[in-house]
Formats: C-alpha cells, sequence, structure tokens
C-alpha cells in the first residue's frame, strides 16, 4: 500500500490533522490516533505533507492567533531539527518538482488538451506531482467545476473545524503533490472529500 516514503506521509497527514484537531478540541479517545499518523510525519521527512499538514492546523477555523503563532514556532523548530538530522538539500531541493510544474504550465491551453496528455506528453515524468495543475492543464477551463466544488465545500458551515482543516490539508496536498495518482493517499482523499461534501455532519467544535 505505502510503496515509498512519500505516499505513507501524504496519505497519514489529513488523518493528522483531523486527529490533532479532535485532541485539542477535548476529545482525548483521538490521542492515540493522532499519535498513529504523526509517526510518519515525523519519520518520512517528507515537504509536501508536512506543508499540508501546516496549513490544515494553521487554517484551523476561528483558531486565536496566539495558537497559530505557536504553531507557527513549533513548525519552524521542527523545519530546523530537519535540516540539521537530514541535511539541507533533502528540505531544500525541489528544482526537479518545479521542473515539473512549468511543464504543466507550458502545455496549458483554454479548453486543455485531454485527461492522460501530460503523462502522453512527457512519459518519463508521468505526473505533473500536482494534482490541481495537472488537471487544469489536461480540462483547461473544464477544470473549473472541480475548484468551484472544493470552494462550496469549505464554505459549509455545519461542518466541524477538525473537518475543514482535514479538507485544507488534502486539497494543499493536490496543490503541490499527486496524492489522487496513489492508491492510499487517493482513497482517504476522497473519502474526506466525500464526507465533508455531505449534507450532514458533526456540528461541533472539534
Amino acid at each position: 500500500m505505502f510503496f515509498n516514503r512519500e505516499v505513507f506521509a501524504e496519505t497519514a497527514a489529513p488523518v493528522a490533522v483531523w486527529a490533532l484537531i479532535r485532541v485539542r478540541a477535548s476529545a482525548p479517545t483521538t490521542l492515540a490516533l493522532a499519535i498513529g499518523p504523526s509517526h510518519p510525519l515525523l519519520m518520512c521527512q517528507e515537504r509536501s505533507a508536512l506543508l499540508a499538514v501546516a496549513a490544515g492546523l494553521f487554517c484551523r477555523w476561528r483558531a486565536e492567533w496566539p495558537e497559530k503563532l505557536l504553531a507557527g514556532v513549533l513548525i519552524g523548530l521542527f523545519a530546523v531539527w530537519s535540516l540539521l538530522v537530514f541535511g539541507p538539500d533533502r528540505v531544500l531541493s525541489a528544482e526537479d518538482r518545479f521542473g515539473l510544474w512549468r511543464d504543466a504550465l507550458a502545455m496549458t491551453t483554454l479548453w486543455g488538451r485531454g485527461l492522460g496528455a501530460y503523462a502522453a506528453l512527457h512519459p518519463t515524468a508521468g505526473s505533473a506531482h500536482s494534482d490541481a495543475l495537472q488537471l487544469v492543464a489536461e480540462l483547461g477551463v473544464g477544470s473549473l467545476p472541480f475548484f468551484l466544488i472544493a470552494i462550496r465545500d469549505l464554505s459549509l458551515s455545519h461542518r466541524a473545524k477538525s473537518d475543514k482543516s482535514c479538507f485544507v490539508t488534502v486539497l494543499v496536498l493536490a496543490a503541490i503533490s499527486f496524492p489522487l495518482h496513489t492508491p492510499t493517499a487517493g482513497f482517504v482523499s476522497a473519502l474526506v472529500a466525500g464526507y465533508i461534501a455531505g449534507g450532514k455532519g458533526d456540528r461541533g467544535n472539534g
């Protein structure tokens, strides 16, 4: 299921955000669930997963700024620790991914080039390493409904903060990586998207 550490970390990211916020919202029964998915995030050192988790926690609905400041400090400390342990190349080297994004932008047209066009034009890469950008490149204006659906789902007021933050984590992953192209991360992403789009849900603060 987890054929590399990037998939492992990206699958765990939205679950970790949801559980961590539920723990903060006085739901201690999710403490074990929060510890579990947090472990691969600490060990795999995947930039896309860490950035998505940071965005999910930072965008927690109605969070007080002191909490957000604390989250920012913790993220900064974690980044420094990553540099010391794994070296700057592991954290800062992203030129290859930027090149894939440039390729996707270069092939973008108003009406798109059709599903699967990126892999056909760039068989070595296979994916743009950005599900959102690849969707735009392949469908053009046809990708707009997908983004509108995401905005609509985030606007649902009946959803708990933990649910929305979990969905933000999924969206950030889809913007900077390709979770929808992998079975495990794609399944979790689809599960989160389907749940938050539902008409009923947790109205609590968690």
